[in-house]
């Protein structure tokens, strides 16, 4: 497994890491919704777990405002 491979699955695990605590944690009125969440979860694993190829692209912003009160952008586009 490459670099890229091990980002892009790094990336996965975490928006699962953070993702189905809080569909769990939902009200109890949203049962329903919850499974059909994590199903669509599951599916969406399963699906780039059988992929031979995986590619990401991350944007990224940051701005910073000086003393004068100008702000500055920086940013930057990241493909793998």
């Amino acid at each position: 497994m490459n670099i890229i491979s091990r980002i892009a699955f790094i990336f996965i695990l975490m928006y699962a890491f953070f993702t189905i605590p809080i569909l769990l944690n939902a009200e109890e009125t949203n049962k329903n919704t919850n499974a059909e969440n994590i199903n669509e979860l599951q599916n969406m694993f399963d699906f780039i777990g059988e992929s031979k190829k995986i590619s990401v692209s991350v944007e990224s912003n940051y701005d910073v405002i000086q003393k004068s009160g100008q702000s500055i952008e920086f940013g930057a586009i990241s493909y793998w």
